[in-house]
């Protein structure tokens, strides 16, 4: 019987290219297969860095049967390597079902670290970060949101929220909202030239995002 495969949970940038670490390019093209988030990461990856490699579109609204497919690798002794779109995999993105199938079998999990929109985030932080709650993504109704924003001000801990591009502006209207009379920490776009990182009270930000029409990628941390 074949020994069983690793599964090495990879890092990928979270916007410039140049982020990418050796480690994890020596893994990415040593490994069996590359299971990742969107065929447009790996495909990416493939032509900046000049290699092929099997590789398998791990579906968030499938994750049960794309486990278990990606489980048949490693079983049979083939080494497999989850990436995300971009970033650090698993955190918000798919991965938890493989990883718990993974354990139960005892197979072999190796992190291979790397770009974190989070830690970039916390890395730019004049807010006390000792303690704070990684709150994710938001509800999707304003009247939700809301809601799960007035119990997350009760915590008095710093808040990290993040949402998809589209509703960059009402997250942060509802942000400006309920947490009117604090700062808060915007990034936006990390590590690409479109980069913006601002520090101000969250009316300020809300306003600034509005001005300048931004929708993309980001991640606030909101003083509480």
């Amino acid at each position: 019987m074949a020994d069983k495969g690793k599964l090495y949970i990879v890092a990928i940038p979270i916007g410039n290219q140049a982020d990418i670490s050796e480690r994890a390019l020596e893994t990415l093209k040593a490994v069996d297969v590359i299971v990742t988030e969107e065929s447009s990461a790996v495909k990416s990856l493939f032509a900046i860095h000049g290699f092929k490699k099997e590789y398998f579109v791990f579906n968030e609204h499938n994750e049960e049967k794309d486990a278990d497919y990606v489980m048949d690798f490693l079983l049979k002794g083939e080494s497999c390597a989850l990436i995300s779109d971009c970033g650090t995999p698993v955190f918000a993105d798919p991965g938890k079902i493989l990883l718990q199938r993974c354990y139960a079998k005892k197979i072999t999990v190796v992190p291979i670290p790397g770009a974190s929109a989070l830690m970039t985030l916390l890395s730019l932080s004049p807010i006390d970060i000792r303690k704070f709650l990684f709150a994710g993504f938001v509800q999707k109704t304003k009247q939700e949101r809301i809601e799960e924003l007035k119990k997350l001000k009760t915590l008095r801990v710093p808040v990290v929220l993040m949402d998809t591009p589209y509703r960059l502006l009402d997250v942060m209207e509802d942000v400006a909202d309920i947490f009117n009379d604090k700062k808060v920490l915007f990034l936006y776009k990390a590590t690409m030239p479109e980069e913006i990182i601002k520090y101000d009270m969250a009316e300020k930000i809300y306003q600034f995002c509005r001005q300048n029409e931004l929708k993309g990628e980001f991640m606030v941390l909101v003083e509480n």
